[in-house]
């Protein structure tokens, strides 16, 4: 793996981390239901985290760096609705009335966080942008 492309795998690795344990913080504080636009953030980041990763990978198992950004959405929806469906597995998403509705709008901030990576990175993830040589 390139040397750049590692550290990026780390860097989403340790956001992942501080993100996952913000949310339990978050849940064991019942933060989601005092502040209920908290989970709005949470849902965007995560859904730019995984598209980031899934960058990466990407960039290394094929080896290419232009990889189209519907592979920004494809992930990030993919995660978002399996990260719903254990919401409502284990009952948590349950204790929202209009639960359907905002598993929706969870879904949709996660793939608007996935998209922000494409369109802040312009596709290039791993490497730093070709310059013309003289």
């Amino acid at each position: 793996m390139e040397k750049n492309l590692k550290q990026q795998m780390y860097a989403v690795l340790f956001l992942l981390i501080v993100l996952f344990t913000f949310n339990n913080f978050a849940a064991d504080f019942s933060l989601y239901w005092i502040y209920r636009w908290m989970d709005l953030p949470m849902h965007f980041i995560g859904g730019a985290l995984i598209s980031w990763a899934a960058y990466i990978i990407f960039a290394w198992w094929k080896k290419d760096y232009n990889i189209p950004w519907i592979y920004a959405i494809i992930f990030s929806f993919g995660l978002g609705f399996i990260w719903e469906v254990i919401e409502f597995y284990f009952k948590v998403a349950q204790l929202v009335p209009e639960y359907m509705l905002d598993s929706i709008k969870d879904i949709f901030v996660d793939m608007v966080g996935g998209l922000t990576v494409p369109i802040v990175t312009g596709k290039q993830i791993g490497r730093a942008p070709c310059r013309e040589r003289v």
